[in-house]
């Protein structure tokens, strides 16, 4: 690594200060030749100048360099330090000569006889040279770091615009200090030296901390983050303008009892923000979080302290980032840390020393766990920065969330009890929300109950917009019963509202009266899910199967999907089934072609299939979405899919369509296409495979063959990148598909294909469905491809999997966590059975073993953690592992039994089936284990006790029937020892008690428990003391 500004240019200034010192010394012997009398302005020390010269010649080494302009310096630094030799032993010399007096009045006499005038010109001249190119160098040195800093503020920058525009402000002053940092030719001093060493090294730091922010950043950012947020139209004018103004209405309205605004003053906890479907809850969080009065009554509550306000919108129709707690939690992240980045040391702290420069060994990805271990640290009180700030946080949709609701608002809570933090949430008013929310009403709001003025301004204004409308309006009082009516059957529903006024605007259209608009409004259904039901059975006859082809396909997509794959899908209905994919109308389209096929789908959305669909967004970039989440959940419906299914027939396929389109789009746009495309591609092709049983392979080969254009790789780098796509996805149909033509294929970087096939083994996918085929896909894998020990990175493939053992599946809920722990001890056994060598778990210092079961002491009481971990052991006794050759393994088991049973309030229940599973697989029954000075809370009184056997640790940890089951299996395994001592006897063969039969945890204790051992054997000799389960 090259050294760094401060490690080079202080080297740089040692130079200096030795030149400086030598020099004075050598213009002094230089006065002595010339000097009449031979006495010089200063009497000089010798001892001294030794210990300078000493000390200065020191400091003229460093690190090897790496770059041209160091190793300039570094070879100044070489010759000085010749210099600096000869001077020292000139020194030396003259201080061993003087043996009466430690002062000299001259250097004439004190180098008089061994120094003539020749030799101290050519050493000036030679410090004079020196100093000249070490000023050319240091020059040089500072430009090319110049150049080097600035080039990575200028990648940074680029890099923070694709996730945070704001910050790269903050590396334009940084860019500028550094423009002015030093001239060409600039003479440069110690002073200067020491100044622009300071300025770089700052600089440097900057910049790495830079690096590292963003490291952090981008590791919680994620694509579309603001997606959801963007979509929520706006509130409109005036609206909502009542939750802060409480005190405007009469004590019988509603709204004078909403103290919201005192709450973000004042209040603490959580705020709960509830409505039917429709009735803008989630207009109303967005209006909450852009509100300056908002930020104004925080900024009370914070009382001087740093104010963050971070943001987070559930869409159940987004990414799965969108609508599951790790997204939460990772946005959550990133808007606090953007805020403030001082932040980011002091709570990521393990990962902050591992972020920044290429060889950073932090890892892109967050676990759940690790999320909520952030969060804890709000509670460190110790941490000034934390101290001084406060954190609130929206969250809207929490019924859109992805998951077990009840999860959510255990995670919810979890935050809420954090210092300095609280939160306002929203959701629809389902029991759960309203059980843990719902219970104060000075924290809560049913927006339905508070809406009807809003209704009445947004229906007033929003008709007074319909051409034609003013000319009707002549007749006040109809007008205003109109208005009224729609108030009072929206029932605080705006999404209704907004479908009333798009019927009423076809009414104007047609040129209907005032009073037929009345009429029309009278026989619109009140109820959204009929109103959406009149809707779709309106659309004209001859668009009804090209409206259920797309909302299928629309309610198929795991998020939006881009408006010209709905274009070309309406092009080419007959793509859904015919071969082989045909253009639009030549190979390749221009690109302006498409922005006008857009803008024909756009019109035919809204015109066809009666704005259900929307698609917002910019040109080129448009996505296809519901108009709300309560027409997706209605056409869900199986009154609706019957429906579909009749317009479409039942061999209809959404996934198959969806591919063939992509593909068009890839042959005929392939401009156009992002790896967000292809990514929605494999998705899509992957539910091919989940359904079939095996995808659609000509549309594979064929995206294969385009996916290079869209890459801008060479053929060959194209196809490696696209087959890892298809095994990160499963789609091992495909994959067994290319091995019969290469059967080499997997040797894809270096094991990378091995390493991708696992994931879905490490992380839960979503779907679980996927599972099926990733089972088939490390099976191919493994089979023609990689081998599990091979080595990648700093470990083999098998060690790292190890490493990704799913503790944080104890988090999730039983059903959950029982998947995780299940499907990671089948490839667990597969891999093993593949051979992997189970001898990488415990080799070398770190045994992988014994880090899970010291894990074990630092978990709550959760079931499948009782299952999961056993479960694992077991797959390796069956794959032949053998545990008296596993060195502590047996002995850490019994020490955390001991020591963690009362001080972590473990379950018991994991401990003993670990013991049993143990005892009946060979563990040593007479292991002793020395815990000095611990305290263990038995069934009887509390001992304290040096050595303790397994009997001992049985009959003190255990419950009784726990007790005197594990009794029982100790006594076998004492018994089958007993008998392999004596056939070993028999066969001449010693089986004594090696050393580490003892196990110590206290250095300082070496005594063998000879007496201990025997007196336990004895206890467990009997039958009858093996049902007692006491032992005295």
């Amino acid at each position: 690594m090259p050294l760094d500004p401060i490690t080079a240019l202080g080297l740089a200034s040692n130079i200096i200060q030795f030149m400086d010192f030598s020099w004075r010394l050598l213009n002094d012997a230089h006065e002595i030749y010339h000097s009449s009398t031979g006495v010089t302005s200063q009497n000089t020390e010798i001892a001294t100048i030794a210990e300078d010269l000493s000390r200065l010649s020191e400091k003229l080494t460093g690190p090897k360099p790496n770059s041209p302009a160091e190793e300039k310096i570094w070879h100044i630094a070489n010759s000085s330090k010749l210099v600096a030799d000869d001077l020292l032993s000139a020194v030396l010399v003259l201080k061993r000569s003087d043996k009466k007096s430690r002062r000299w009045r001259s250097f004439r006499q004190a180098l008089d006889g061994f120094w003539n005038k020749d030799k101290i010109i050519r050493l000036q001249n030679q410090l004079k040279e020196l100093r000249s190119q070490l000023s050319i160098h240091i020059i040089e040195y500072i430009s090319t770091r110049q150049t080097s800093i600035l080039r990575t503020l200028g990648t940074l920058q680029d890099l923070w615009a694709e996730i945070d525009s704001n910050q790269r402000q903050r590396i334009t002053p940084l860019i500028e200090e550094l423009q002015t940092l030093v001239q060409h030719g600039q003479e440069i001093n110690e002073s200067q030296l020491n100044e622009i060493n300071d300025k770089l090294g700052r600089c440097f730091d900057e910049t790495k901390r830079f690096d590292r922010e963003y490291t952090i950043l981008k590791s919680l950012h994620f694509e579309n983050m603001s997606a959801r947020q963007s979509s929520i139209v706006e509130a409109h004018s005036k609206t909502f303008d009542w939750i802060y103004e409480p005190r405007r209405w009469p004590s019988s309205d509603p709204r004078s009892q909403i103290k919201f605004h005192h709450w973000l003053r004042h209040g603490e906890g959580i705020y709960w923000i509830s409505g039917k479907p429709g009735s803008g809850k989630s207009t109303l969080m967005k209006y909450l979080g852009q509100s300056e009065r908002t930020k104004h009554f925080l900024q009370d509550w914070a009382n001087g302290a740093r104010l963050v306000i971070s943001k987070f919108y559930f869409w159940i129709a987004g990414t799965e980032l969108q609508k599951s707690q790790q997204g939460l939690l990772r946005q959550l992240l990133f808007e606090i840390f953007s805020g403030f980045p001082d932040l980011i040391p002091v709570m990521c702290s393990k990962r902050w020393e591992s972020a920044g420069g290429s060889g950073s060994s932090l890892p892109l990805s967050w676990s759940h766990n690790e999320l909520l271990e952030v969060f804890n640290r709000f509670e460190d009180a110790k941490l000034q920065a934390l101290s001084t700030s406060k954190i609130f946080f929206f969250i809207d949709g929490l019924d859109e969330y992805n998951g077990d609701h009840f999860e959510l608002i255990r995670t919810i809570q979890t935050i809420t009890k954090l210092k300095n933090v609280k939160l306002c949430v929203s959701s629809r008013p389902w029991n759960c929300f309203e059980d843990a929310f719902g219970q104060d009403p000075r924290h809560k709001l049913y927006l339905q109950d508070l809406t009807k003025d809003d209704i009445a301004k947004y229906a007033r204004e929003k008709l007074q917009e319909l051409p034609g409308w003013n000319i009707l309006k002549g007749s006040h009082s109809r007008y205003q019963q109109i208005v009224h009516d729609i108030v009072q059957r929206a029932q605080g529903v705006f999404l209704w509202v907004f479908l009333v006024i798009r019927s009423l605007r076809e009414g104007l259209a047609n040129g209907d009266s005032i009073a037929l608009l009345h009429e029309r409004l009278l026989e619109l259904p009140s109820d959204l899910e009929e109103f959406f039901e009149r809707l779709i059975k309106s659309v004209d006859r001859v668009y009804q199967k090209r409206m259920s082809v797309t909302f299928q396909v629309a309610l198929q997509a795991h998020e939006p999907l881009r408006l010209i794959v709905y274009s070309i899908l309406d092009e080419e209905q007959n793509a859904a089934t015919q071969y082989p994919i045909r253009p639009l109308k030549s190979d390749v389209l221009k690109f302006d072609g498409f922005q006008e096929k857009e803008k024909n789908m756009h019109r035919q959305l809204n015109g066809r299939y009666k704005g259900l669909l929307e698609a917002p967004g910019f040109p080129k970039h448009k996505k296809v979405d519901f108009l709300h989440r309560t027409v997706r959940d209605f056409l869900a419906t199986k009154g609706m899919q019957d429906l579909f299914d009749s317009q479409c027939g039942r061999s209809f396929d959404a996934n198959l369509c969806v591919c063939q389109a992509l593909v068009t789009q890839a042959r005929v746009y392939p401009q156009s296409m992002s790896n967000g495309d292809l990514r929605t591609f494999m998705i899509f092709a992957r539910n091919l495979e989940i359904a079939n049983g095996r995808t659609d392979l000509r549309l594979l080969d064929e995206m294969d063959y385009f996916y290079y254009n869209i890459r801008g790789q060479s053929r060959l780098s194209a196809h490696e990148d696209f087959l890892e796509k298809a095994i990160q996805f499963g789609l091992a149909s495909y994959i067994e598909h290319v091995i019969m033509r290469n059967p080499y294929f997997a040797h894809i970087d270096d094991g990378k294909a091995l390493t991708i096939a696992l994931e879905p083994f490490l992380m839960l996918p979503d779907p679980k469905s996927v599972l099926k085929t990733s089972r088939k896909m490390l099976d191919l894998v493994l089979v023609h491809g990689v081998h599990p020990n091979q080595r990648r990175n700093d470990s083999t493939i098998f060690r790292t999997f190890l490493d990704s053992y799913p503790f944080t599946a104890i988090e999730k809920d039983e059903e959950e966590a029982a998947l995780h722990f299940r499907i990671f001890n089948q490839s667990l056994s597969l891999l093993l059975r593949r051979g992997a060598d189970m001898r990488q778990a415990f080799q070398g210092g770190n045994c992988w073993f014994s880090n899970v079961l010291n894990y074990i002491g630092s978990f709550q009481r959760n079931l499948q953690l009782i299952r999961g971990i056993p479960e694992t052991f077991h797959v390796f006794l069956e794959n032949g592992m053998d545990i008296r050759n596993i060195r502590g393994l047996w002995s850490s088991l019994l020490f955390v039994t001991l020591t963690s049973q009362t001080n972590h309030g473990i379950n018991g229940s994991l401990c003993f089936e670990m013991m049993k599973l143990l005892l009946e697989n060979g563990a040593n029954p007479k292991r002793i284990i020395k815990c000095h000075g611990e305290r263990i809370e038995g069934h009887g009184e509390p001992i304290d006790e040096a050595l303790h056997s397994v009997a001992t640790i049985i009959d003190f940890v255990f419950e009784e029937d726990m007790r005197r089951e594990l009794n029982v299996v100790l006594g076998r395994a004492i018994r089958k020892e007993r008998k392999l001592n004596q056939d070993d006897t028999r066969h001449g063969l010693s089986r004594k008690h090696r050393l580490d039969d003892v196990v110590y945890h206290d250095d300082t204790y070496r005594k063998r428990a000879k007496s201990s051992i025997r007196t336990h054997e004895a206890e467990l000799s009997g039958e009858n003391d093996l049902h007692n389960g006491r032992h005295n």
